[in-house]
């Protein structure tokens, strides 16, 4: 794991809340938007979140995880490429 990986994780793991909104989860992580998030989710690609209400949140050690998989499947496919 990369010294710029292993300093984002840390940056997710001081940013995030507890529990985080889509706006909230796309803005810290730079990773999509909100709509991105939604559409990951929806194709079960996404964190996954609980809806409560109106809103979806997502939790943070989640967050985080889904982070790890999702640039290490990254990497590796660019690494394929």
């Amino acid at each position: 794991m990369s010294t710029e990986f292993q300093e984002y994780l840390k940056y997710l793991e001081d940013a995030l809340p507890a529990w985080s909104s889509r706006d909230d989860v796309s803005a810290i992580t730079k990773l999509g938007t909100a709509r991105t998030f939604a559409n990951w989710d929806s194709a079960s690609k996404g964190p996954g979140g609980l809806r409560f209400g109106k809103k979806v949140m997502y939790e943070k050690t989640t967050v985080i995880k889904w982070v790890k998989k999702h640039l290490n499947l990254s990497e590796e496919a660019s690494h394929d490429a």
